[in-house]
């Protein structure tokens, strides 16, 4: 698609509140769901998943940082940190905090 066609297709839905800005991105809204017949993402998961306790571990107050993540789910680094962003962030809609203390690693927190 044209960029400048993109734009105004993008605008256009953003303007009738079929889709909305948030985090970053553009999602389809509540109207939007509605609009094509399909009932909004619920943004839960299932229980007893190694995202599952991504996301336990997260929730912690005081978080979990990458090295953390890893070791208890057994993945790679660049894995959780594609978790977070694609799963966490996009299809579930959560927020996700860091931190960094000085001379600690960065602790990552679901808000």
């Amino acid at each position: 698609m044209n960029a400048g066609i993109r734009q105004r297709v993008i605008d256009g839905l953003l303007k009738r509140g079929l889709i909305e800005f948030k985090g970053g991105y553009h999602r389809i809204s509540a109207a939007g769901f509605e609009a094509i017949g399909k009932a909004p993402r619920s943004g839960s998961y299932r229980s007893g998943t190694k995202q599952a306790r991504m996301i336990e571990l997260m929730r912690r107050p005081e978080g979990a940082s990458i090295d953390e993540i890893a070791q208890e789910t057994g993945w790679m680094p660049h894995t959780v940190r594609g978790t977070m962003t694609n799963a966490l962030k996009k299809r579930l809609g959560m927020t996700i905090v860091s931190h960094k203390d000085e001379g600690q690693p960065r602790r990552y927190r679901i808000a």
